[in-house]
């Protein structure tokens, strides 16, 4: 997908089906009437979560399989045995119907032109190519945000290919549980645990995570002041190289993609 803003209600919303979208952001308020998002049909319900890495799709072999828990996004690079086409299987978890609506409107409005609606995928979708192939579709479903586009030989690509992957991933986001009100899912974050700090030297990170909740099956800091945390054989460990404050947020997702956040301060000493 577009490494475009994440999606977030806005303040104000705009009168659309299952649609959160700021009033004071015209860019989407146009993109909305273009594609005609107030006769979208009514979204379904919130899911668990979906990976990718799980679709059924023979006749392609998987090439990589990453993950940004900060987006709740996983990437499935495939490979046409027969053609050597190359495309990405993509699904972004959030946490409403209302907020996959409106991420979609924000990759559409990302694209340099209108593209055509696809039937038989999710409950909205978008694509375009060629006038005989496919080449990108956007779609979603509750809560999940849909992509599949050709990254290598698009040429080669079957007319149906794209839409097929899609089909599929759209089944797997079918087949997930749907969400009961007031249901917890994902990792449980409590919080960050971090030893003292010293310019240059290690300083063990550990999370407090739920047992109760999902695992985190995929983690991922950022840090301030030039600071950062990598996995070493002690495990994850915070690095500064300088003192002061350092801010440290944490994402964790499950393998359904679903996310928790923490953040902590530390005193980093000379």
């Amino acid at each position: 997908m577009t490494r475009s803003t994440p999606a977030l209600l806005a303040l104000a919303v705009l009168a659309l089906p299952g649609l959160a979208v700021g009033q004071d952001d015209p860019r989407l308020a146009r993109t909305a009437e273009a594609y005609g998002a107030k006769a979208w049909p009514a979204p379904g319900p919130a899911r668990l979560g979906v990976s990718p890495r799980a679709i059924a799709a023979p006749g392609w072999t998987a090439r990589g399989f990453e993950v940004d828990p900060r987006r709740g996004e996983g990437a499935l690079r495939l490979r046409e045995e027969k053609a050597g086409a190359e495309v990405v299987v993509a699904a972004r978890v959030l946490a409403t119907p209302a907020d996959a609506r409106a991420a979609l409107l924000r990759e559409l409005a990302a694209g340099q032109r209108v593209l055509e609606p696809v039937a038989g995928v999710g409950e909205v979708a978008f694509g375009g190519g060629t006038k005989a192939t496919l080449h990108l579709l956007h779609a979603v479903r509750g809560n999940v945000l849909m992509e599949v586009r050709a990254v290598a030989r698009s040429e080669a690509l079957g007319p149906e290919a794209v839409v097929t992957l899609a089909m599929a991933l759209d089944a797997l986001v079918l087949g997930a549980p749907p969400l009961e009100p007031g249901q917890a899912a994902g990792p449980r974050l409590l919080g960050v645990r971090v030893a003292p700090a010293r310019v240059g030297a290690p300083a063990a990170v550990a999370l407090d995570l739920d047992p109760a909740g999902d695992a985190a099956a995929h983690v991922v800091f950022e840090c301030s002041g030039g600071a950062s945390v990598v996995q070493t054989d002690a495990g994850w460990e915070l690095f500064a190289p300088e003192p002061g404050r350092v801010k440290l947020t944490v994402w964790a997702a499950s393998k359904e993609l679903r996310v928790a956040t923490a953040e902590v301060v530390v005193e980093v000493a000379p």
